[in-house]
């Protein structure tokens, strides 16, 4: 039973994975858009970045879901602690 639980927490990791990879490159992709559309900005200064919306709606995502990698170790440490006690608990 244990170890059927390692696998639903790996499937389970490696598609929070890729959820944030693809949200990642489509924020990447808004923000090329933009640049490429508005020709009154340069997006590589930050001052012209910080006059456009699209720009500060973009980095304010990126910014916000940038934190949620650096939880998914911790998530996936304290997922296979638990597994390791429900192991000594059925056999010990």
């Amino acid at each position: 039973m244990v170890f059927q639980d390692m696998g639903k927490l790996a499937i389970v990791a490696v598609t929070v994975g890729i959820v944030l990879v693809v949200g990642f490159l489509i924020m990447a992709s808004v923000r090329t858009q933009a640049d490429a559309t508005d020709t009154s900005h340069d997006f590589t200064n930050a001052t012209e970045c910080a006059q456009s919306s699209v720009c500060n709606a973009t980095d304010d995502t990126v910014d916000a879901i940038a934190t949620i990698p650096g939880w998914i170790g911790l998530v996936i440490l304290v997922s296979i602690g638990a597994l390791l006690v429900g192991l000594v608990k059925k056999f010990g």
